[in-house]
């Protein structure tokens, strides 16, 4: 793609949330009190959605049609922007995070679905400019808006997709800190 252009409608990125089956009290409850609640995510770019779970052996990234995962019942689409990588970049960056990421390194809290998606999105270099639901808001904001802090430790931590936030100290998603180019 040229330097400068804008990427095409179909470089489209966004994120599938999806309420965990049997979490539905938890998270009406948790919603209720502003926390969040019990979620997985996945990206959805190029009309393939991507995530990240646990297995014994092999990489824990893997594909499915979006908003199709078999984990949890759709809740919702949220449109992040667009990417201006081709396919074929697209797949290298996944090509890398599956032997960054074997199944058998998935935690609950400290190396998630959520982490994946982050570290994914911020690859992916989303642009802001081509937001369309979310026009003037932080990518940081659509997310947590979205979400809360789901994720443990790393819930709050979408922001880092845009280059302005981290994930904390204790994280131990270690590709978390080996992210492309961020943005200011």
């Amino acid at each position: 793609m040229a330097v400068g252009s804008i990427p095409p409608p179909w470089a489209e990125v966004a994120l599938s949330i999806y309420e965990l089956h049997g979490t539905s009290a938890l998270n009406l409850l948790t919603r209720a009190a502003d926390m969040g609640g019990a979620y997985h995510v996945g990206v959805e770019v190029y009309f393939l959605e991507w995530s990240f779970g646990w297995c014994e052996e092999g990489s824990g990234v893997y594909m499915v049609f979006p908003g199709q995962s078999t984990l949890g019942t759709f809740r919702e689409r949220v449109p992040l922007g667009r990417t201006p990588l081709t396919p074929q970049e697209v797949f290298r960056i996944l090509d890398m995070m599956r032997q960054e990421l074997p199944g058998s390194k998935y935690d609950l809290l400290r190396c998630n679905c959520a982490h994946f998606s982050v570290s994914f999105v911020k690859r992916l270099r989303v642009s802001e400019d081509c937001y369309s639901a979310t026009e003037s808001k932080d990518l940081q904001d659509v997310v947590g808006a979205s979400l809360g802090e789901f994720a443990g430790e790393c819930g709050r931590t979408f922001g880092s997709a845009t280059g302005h936030g981290r994930c904390p100290s204790r994280c131990k998603c270690r590709h978390s800190s080996r992210e492309g180019p961020s943005r200011s």
